[in-house]
């Protein structure tokens, strides 16, 4: 007997309610004999006008068993309201737990834009020459005709990177001078050389640049006076550079993670049109590389320059390149 109430609650959860008078005469069909069976009786509770015109509450049967008529309708009238309301129940619970599902599958994911190309305005990679490839800006210049020098690049790719040996460096002219500014490049400094502090991507004012204090990078800008933020110690393997500049804030960010702002006016804004800076790489000094003031060991490679801020996003993207 309750293993029929048991099959009606689990048959109901996925069943419409115009499929359930069905299913109650289905059952009585299945279980009714000759013979008074308590199964049959119970369901036939559950639906008294079906039951009354198949048969199965014939007057004679009534007649001969009305002390167990009595038990079972007590008992059927206890039973029966708990399965509606549990099967009821259970199809709510059911129904928000699909609307609860399908309102996160259907949750659009908006991604942040990224464009490398947007606002770039030099692009070197140094795959076994000083070309620049944006199209903007000129080619790299090395301070002694055909002293570069090139070695294997992060991804271990021959002659697809630039090695500075404290004999040369490479000069960039006319890089054009915004409001918002990004600088962005792969580094490995030589510890067998012996390292202090040295600005290895130099700009005399206005645009992001990067130095060396030992086994610590630095994002630095010279507007006021030069000033920077300096990451933790690394070790002597490729990583991941960028700084930007907004005309007041200078952001550092190592390898796709933010380092640290440092807070600098920049007072010669607004620029005149066509104003320009020039790069310094490998080395600080007078252009040309004469009477160096530092020199810089170490490995560079794929170095971008933009006129505009790049977002967090942009730099995860350059990173993963």
């Amino acid at each position: 007997m309750f293993e029929s109430i048991r099959q009606h609650v689990a048959a109901c959860k996925t069943i419409d309610p115009g499929q359930e008078k069905a299913l109650y005469k289905n059952y009585h069909f299945t279980v009714f004999n000759a013979r008074f069976h308590s199964d049959s009786i119970l369901l036939a509770l559950l639906d008294f006008p079906s039951a009354f015109s198949n048969g199965i509450f014939a007057p004679s049967l009534i007649k001969n068993n009305k002390t167990m008529k009595k038990h079972i309708i007590i008992l059927a009238a206890a039973i029966t309201p708990l399965a509606f309301i549990s099967c009821k129940k259970e199809k709510i619970e059911t129904q928000q737990s699909e609307s609860a599902t399908n309102e996160i599958a259907f949750k659009p994911i908006i991604k942040p834009v990224v464009k490398l190309d947007s606002s770039l305005v030099g692009l070197y990679e140094f795959d076994g020459n000083l070309k620049e490839k944006s199209g903007q800006l000129g080619d790299a210049i090395a301070t002694i005709f055909g002293a570069d020098n090139y070695t294997d690049d992060r991804k271990g790719n021959q002659y697809s990177a630039i090695k500075f040996n404290g004999r040369y460096g490479l000069d960039i002219f006319k890089v054009p001078l915004a409001a918002n500014m990004s600088a962005s490049v792969w580094a490995k400094y030589d510890f067998s050389a012996g390292v202090s502090t040295n600005y290895f991507v130099w700009a005399g004012g206005g645009s992001p640049a990067f130095a060396q204090e030992f086994d610590s990078y630095s994002g630095v800008i010279n507007v006021n006076g030069t000033t920077g933020v300096q990451d933790w110690p690394v070790d002597d393997q490729w990583h991941h550079l960028v700084a930007t500049y907004d005309g007041n804030r200078l952001k550092f960010y190592v390898d796709g993670n933010y380092i640290g702002t440092s807070i600098n006016i920049n007072l010669w804004l607004p620029y005149p049109n066509g104003a320009n800076i020039d790069y310094q790489l490998g080395y600080m000094g007078p252009q040309g590389g004469k009477n160096f003031s530092s020199v810089w060991h170490g490995t560079l490679d794929d170095l971008r320059l933009y006129t505009r801020v790049l977002s967090s996003a942009d730099i995860k993207a350059l990173y993963q390149l």
